[in-house]
């Protein structure tokens, strides 16, 4: 898998590209929020394999300790 990250207006941007392993195209984009100085990040997008659309992604991860 590998993904591009890049800032556009003041978000952080990204686009993938890959392979399942059974060798299915995997692509995507979307934007990550890195929120709380770093404590929540959010990942929202669409993604794709092999040409199916996947559900959107609306995905969110806090850190709980230290």
């Amino acid at each position: 898998m590998h993904f591009v990250y890049y800032k556009q207006n003041g978000e952080w941007h990204y686009n993938l590209l890959g392979t399942t392993v059974d060798e299915e195209e995997i692509a995507g984009s979307g934007i990550r929020y890195i929120e709380d100085q770093g404590q929540t990040q959010r990942f929202t997008g669409e993604w794709s394999i092999d040409g199916e659309m996947l559900d959107p992604l609306r995905d969110s991860f806090r850190r709980l300790g230290d």
